[in-house]
């Protein structure tokens, strides 16, 4: 049970790591400079302001410095990227199938947050997770040729409806960026 535990403590970790790559890489900011800070007062977050999960629920979801109030947002990205790697560790044991799948839930949960708010999907999330799926896939159950088989369906499928309503509807009825998604899932 201490490891369900451990996975919990770096899953809200890694969860408050993936607010600051949401935010900031779709303003063009640095994701290591300047450390944590209210986007209001500007004041720099001590340690102890900055603790996942823990931290938002002692400060009322507020700057501990002007009162900001702090968007939930991140207080739950934190906390359901604790549950899943503690779901990838009950699942998968203490593995590098657990960790290869925690990595491939993290990619979707920071896809989707930037595309929330950007509606555009990064590549470094769609085709970072399908060069980790097929580079990882000898060393997994599906094989690499279930994975080149399942990134050319999965891609392809979308591909068709993107270049349908492009060519024949003369609109983009889904974004190139849901292709390279699929092709990665």
């Amino acid at each position: 049970m201490e490891w369900g535990i451990i996975a919990a403590l770096v899953g809200a970790s890694f969860g408050s790591f993936y607010n600051v790559v949401a935010y900031r890489l779709p303003r063009g900011m640095s994701i290591v400079s300047p450390p944590s800070h209210c986007p209001a007062c500007k004041s720099t977050l001590r340690w102890y302001h900055n603790i996942p999960v823990i931290s938002y629920l002692f400060l009322r979801g507020k700057c501990a410095f002007c009162s900001y109030k702090v968007p939930i947002r991140y207080f739950l990205v934190e906390l359901f990227s604790a549950f899943l790697a503690v779901f990838c560790y009950f699942r998968w044991g203490l593995s590098v199938e657990a960790l290869l799948m925690f990595v491939f839930f993290s990619l979707l949960l920071i896809g989707s947050l930037i595309d929330f708010e950007t509606f555009t999907i990064p590549d470094f999330v769609t085709l970072g997770g399908l060069l980790l799926g097929i580079l990882s896939s000898p060393f997994r159950s599906s094989g690499l040729f279930d994975s080149f088989l399942g990134a050319l369906l999965g891609g392809g499928s979308f591909l068709a409806i993107y270049l349908f309503y492009v060519k024949v509807r003369k609109i983009e009825g889904l974004g190139f960026g849901d292709v390279k998604l699929m092709a990665m899932i």
